[in-house]
């Protein structure tokens, strides 16, 4: 895939992930991450060409908050629009700020996700949106019928492998100053946590956060000039597929043909990766259950089946492992919906950076992988890089 232009990641800012926070509004929570991406990047507002906002409106009961927070952003008389994609909206937004730029259109294009849950509720929106007769496995939330399969087919020693994966998420989130659930936990408390759904218990579930997130793309020229540290934005793949498909029945979200492996596959044919694990430093993954982070190893890291087992045992997907899986936390520890899939970019660069203090990686990052994921079977897999 040829593009007019390099596009280069020069600034990152972030708000700490919370359940509540009744000190800010939207507009003041939106503004703190502006304010810090801004800063990191060594900008002012008048040097930004374009803004792009998204959040899950539904799950905030407002609408249109692009208009009402113009302010809010620095995006007063300037060009612009707003997504809303399901979960992986954070995702789109950095596909479309790359386009932007990459087109010749803009030279500097700033992409802000948000979602402040602590006025509203996602749960009333992800029960109610499926039509309950042939998707309601997937209203039971991200632990749903998937959960099952892998419970039937690895027996219920995979509840250990469950328990391993969600401690490394809480050691990661511990070092992270902007996570949610920053408390570690041991194998025993996440075995014993509340049964929600079966084999699903609280902590294998990601929490409801409120948090903001902003990310600044620039041309190769302006990057340059910005910063000595870019983060180039090497390629990206989309893919989704309706859940209420032929294939997509009870459970049946994972596998060969499915969604995740065939954004991987044209991610790695084009940008001719053969073996991630050797050829990639970390993965910043868009895992909202410990089930989930199962079937995304097997379908997006071209590993034998069962494989993902071993791994996490072995502590390779620990933050100081052979490929850390989500050493900032990742969404089993902070889910602030319209952010979270852009946080993972964010993360992903910041890693490449170096510049993420207590939760920095023990090995040099230079290629990284970070995923989005949305309702409808969306995925969104980018590839970032400290080469050009």
């Amino acid at each position: 895939m040829k593009w007019n232009r390099n596009v280069a990641i020069v600034g990152v800012g972030r708000t700490r992930a919370t359940s509540k926070r009744n000190d800010v509004n939207q507009y003041e929570m939106v503004n703190e991450a502006v304010t810090e991406a801004l800063q990191h990047a060594g900008l002012s507002i008048k040097d930004i060409d374009f803004n792009l906002i998204g959040d899950m409106e539904l799950f905030q009961g407002d609408y249109s908050s692009d208009l009402w927070q113009v302010d809010g952003f620095g995006g007063r008389l300037k060009p612009g629009y707003r997504m809303t994609t399901g979960g992986c909206t954070g995702a789109m937004l950095c596909c479309s700020a790359t386009y932007l730029v990459a087109s010749g259109q803009h030279d500097i294009v700033m992409a802000i996700g948000f979602q402040k849950h602590d006025e509203g509720n996602a749960t009333t929106g992800l029960s109610s949106v499926e039509e309950p007769m042939w998707a309601g496995w997937f209203g039971a939330g991200v632990g749903g019928g998937f959960a099952v399969r892998f419970f039937e087919k690895y027996g219920k020693d995979i509840e250990l492998t469950a328990a391993q994966l969600r401690v490394q998420a809480g050691d990661n989130a511990a070092a992270n100053p902007y996570a949610h659930l920053r408390n570690r936990v041991t194998i025993e408390e996440v075995m014993n946590s509340p049964m929600l759904s079966f084999p699903s218990r609280l902590l294998h579930l990601c929490p409801q956060s409120s948090a903001a997130s902003c990310i600044i793309f620039a041309s190769e020229d302006r990057a340059k000039k910005i910063t000595d540290k870019p983060v180039w934005v090497k390629d990206f793949v989309t893919v989704h597929r309706e859940q209420c498909g032929p294939d997509a029945r009870f459970g049946e979200m994972f596998g060969p043909h499915s969604c995740f492996a065939a954004c991987a596959e044209r991610l790695y044919h084009r940008n001719n990766i053969k073996n991630p694990i050797e050829e990639l430093d970390i993965y910043e993954m868009y895992n909202a259950s410990v089930w989930f982070t199962f079937g995304l190893m097997e379908d997006t890291l071209r590993i034998p089946e069962g494989k993902f087992r071993d791994m996490i045992a072995s502590g390779e997907t620990a933050r100081d492992g052979k490929f850390p899986i989500s050493p900032s936390g990742g969404v089993l520890t902070s889910n602030p919906i319209g952010a979270s899939a852009m946080l993972r970019v964010a993360e992903a660069a910041l890693q490449i950076r170096g510049e993420c203090g207590d939760y920095q990686v023990s090995k040099p990052v230079k290629n990284a992988i970070a995923s989005g994921f949305g309702g409808s079977g969306w995925y969104v897999m980018h590839l970032l890089s400290k080469d050009k």
